[in-house]
């Protein structure tokens, strides 16, 4: 991720001076750090895209390749304005850099500056016009530098003229900081060296102080083979470059070594100062269960069992979500879910915590909490919420006081994250449930035996069987050394991971081997019909249009598979919007059931949820729903009174159910008296008739069914 240079300078007006909060900052080019025969001569020069905007380059410059060379276009009348320094490193501290710039109409070098530079580069100028910039023996103070921004940005620290660059906390010594004014217009070509010939990592930064980080260029990527100098296999290459923070262990290459001589040893860096190469995104296990949903800005995850990690492109002007480009202003999501964000432009950004609504509104970071700085972010770093509330989280770069751009935060680079509780993204209710309950049998591994235990606590919860496999030479004596079906437990509810408190020192060692333990857990109280769905709000009323018809869109593009045949597992993404409409439907009749709903729930594929325990989510409810449209004092119904409306209105239900089936049984019975009393006088009246048969009686079939 590229890195840049924010340097904060001051206006002077009226005799004052103001702390202007527009920061000038320097594109980075390429990518990364360069070093060899990348950008080594003169016909290989790096070329600067915008010679009007400003750029920063960063270079390891060894023995075997001392020179880089730069080239751009410009104007008659330009300035060329630039600057060189090294990382605030004790062994780069005798380093001074020089820079030769050739061009059209530019004086010939004297001989006393031919002296000063390198044969190899005179080769390359020729007899070409030159100008040399020598960087100043005393570095003591800050006077060398001539421009207006690196006075203000620099100070003296330890007797060296130093830059701090505060958002990437990164520290260097200025070397030389000079400008040109051309007379011609052409190609100006750079050359950049340390005319001490010791090996030293330098930046360059040209060529005037105004900023573009949004025009596309062409530009080349930085193919330097030492270790943690790619921005895709180093996220924090800049950190490396100066050897800080989770970076500094790495440091100390180069190392200082003389370029004179004949033997000149080629450095290498060693495995010590390479760091663990970037694989890349880790993938969540269940990652097809974890995906947002957005619209207008808002989104919000399906998965209400929680677990995810959604990954977040933290940039400006506003948060986006990873290869969609879509903005993301509100994220709702359930305890144990996670978000990371990574910076994902070329700007430096960090992550502050407000504490205060308010403040997040307004940008007001005196009362906020870092989450993570600007290397974190490089890396991408992970905020995971264990919590139920709502959280607003923001960038704090150049927003010193001020509530308007450039500040990050003012910009649009902020996030509101609402947390919910797993219970308030559910709903149970009880009905003919015809989920299947075969599972796959556990097996061990050799050694290992299947072990189950009965509500004990540990294991398994008040009323349930867990069966889970355990070393045969290692089982407690509470434990049984059957399946749960074994013991009459032949109901299966659901698998889950646990981590056991200590049983008894005989185990410690299984123990140490897996601390985490798979368990399936099975009820012996016949089919459960008590289930839990994923809820959503959806409110019965025309303000619940928008996320009904997510709902809608998402059933439609997700669930084909399952209404042509294709697919015969229904898809997370399909049962997911389909069981909150499942929910919706009964909650209310403002809508009626749309019909690619129906078309799913004809296939009887993805009526899927968690079963109760026990059935306790679905104990008994008083609560009488209405089938009208909600009213306003009925939208902010919780989870739970909703689910106690549409149990209550089950229960009710189910009453009259039975009433009618009462009725109708006894309608039946009347029905069925009246035709034996019927058949019997039509018996009676038979035997009095010829013995011709209809083919009916001739096969013994009662004549009321004939006649019915």
């Amino acid at each position: 991720m590229s890195q840049v240079i924010f340097i904060a300078f001051v206006l002077c007006f009226s005799g004052h001076s103001f702390l202007n909060n527009v920061a000038m900052a320097h594109r980075t080019l390429p990518d990364g750090v360069t070093c060899g025969n990348q950008f080594n001569s003169s016909s290989t020069a790096l070329v600067i895209p915008n010679t009007a905007i400003s750029w920063a380059s960063y270079r390891i410059m060894t023995c075997d390749e001392p020179n880089t060379w730069y080239e751009g276009s410009f104007i008659e009348g330009q300035v060329i304005k630039f600057t060189v320094g090294v990382p605030r490193l004790e062994r780069f501290a005798h380093v001074r850099m020089n820079v030769v710039i050739t061009g059209p109409n530019l004086p010939l070098l004297s001989t006393l500056e031919k002296a000063e530079i390198p044969q190899a580069i005179l080769d390359e100028i020729g007899g070409n016009g030159a100008v040399l910039f020598e960087a100043p023996e005393d570095q003591s103070t800050c006077v060398h530098l001539t421009s207006q921004e690196m006075q203000f940005a620099s100070e003296v620290v330890g007797s060296r003229c130093e830059f701090h660059e505060e958002f990437g906390d990164s520290h260097s010594w200025v070397l030389l900081d000079e400008k040109l004014m051309l007379n011609s217009t052409g190609t100006f070509r750079m050359v950049l060296y340390n005319r001490k010939q010791t090996a030293t990592k330098a930046w360059f930064a040209c060529c005037d102080w105004p900023e573009d980080f949004t025009t596309p260029y062409d530009m080349p990527d930085a193919n330097c083979p030492y270790c943690g100098t790619k921005p895709k296999e180093n996220p924090v290459w800049a950190s490396h470059f100066y050897e800080q923070r989770s970076m500094a262990e790495y440091g100390g290459f180069p190392n200082n070594e003389t370029c004179l001589g004949a033997d000149i040893t080629i450095q290498e860096p060693t495995e010590g100062q390479c760091p663990l190469v970037d694989s890349g995104i880790d993938k969540n296990e269940t990652e097809n269960n974890c995906v947002l949903h957005c619209s207008g800005g808002s989104c919000h995850s399906h998965n209400v069992f929680g677990g995810c990690v959604f990954e977040i492109d933290w940039m400006i002007p506003e948060p986006r979500l990873p290869g969609s480009g879509s903005s993301i202003k509100n994220l709702v999501l359930f305890t144990g879910d996670a978000i990371k964000l990574k910076t994902a432009d070329q700007f430096a950004h960090n992550v502050y915590e407000f504490l205060d609504p308010e403040d997040a509104e307004m940008c007001n970071f005196s009362n906020s909490i870092e989450r993570a700085n600007t290397e974190e972010t490089d890396i991408g770093h992970l905020i995971a919420f264990s919590d139920a509330g709502e959280y607003f989280l923001a960038c704090s770069i150049l927003c010193d006081g001020l509530n308007a751009p450039p500040c990050h935060c003012s910009i649009g680079q902020k996030l509101k994250v609402e947390v919910k509780d797993v219970s308030e993204g559910k709903m149970c209710h009880s009905h003919n449930y015809s989920m299947p309950n075969e599972v796959n049998p556990t097996t061990c591994p050799d050694n290992f035996v299947v072990v189950s235990s009965v509500g004990d606590g540990t294991y398994a919860p008040p009323g349930l069987c867990a069966e889970f496999c355990m070393p045969s030479t290692s089982v407690p004596p509470q434990l049984t050394m059957s399946s749960c079906a074994g013991i009459g437990y032949d109901v299966f509810v659901e698998q889950k991971t646990i981590s056991p408190p200590n049983i008894s020192p005989s185990t410690e060692g299984y123990r140490r081997l897996q601390r985490n333990i798979d368990v399936k857990l099975y009820s012996n109280e016949g089919t459960i019909d008590c289930h839990c769905h994923s809820f959503e709000n959806i409110t019965c009323n025309a303000e619940g249009d928008g996320l009904y018809d997510e709902h809608i869109s998402e059933i439609t593009q997700f669930c084909q598979g399952i209404v042509n045949g294709t697919e015969y597992t229904c898809p997370y993404n399909c049962f997911q919007p389909f069981e909150v409409l499942h929910l919706h439907y009964l909650l209310c009749d403002y809508r009626i059931p749309h019909p690619f709903f129906k078309l799913i729930e004809k296939t009887q594929k993805c009526h899927l949820a968690a079963r109760s325990y026990n059935g306790s989510e679905c104990g008994s409810f008083e609560t009488e729903l209405s089938n009208q449209p909600l009213n306003e004092d009925s939208k902010g119904l919780s989870a739970g009174q909703i689910a106690g409306a549409v149990i209550g209105s089950l229960a009710i239900l189910s009453i009259i159910i039975a009433i009618a089936a009462y009725v109708y049984k006894q309608n039946i019975r009347k029905s069925q008296t009246e035709k034996k009393q019927n058949a019997s006088t039509f018996n009676s009246q038979k035997s009095d008739r010829p013995s011709s048969a209809s083919p009916h009686e001739a096969n013994g079939t009662n004549g009321d069914v004939t006649m019915a």
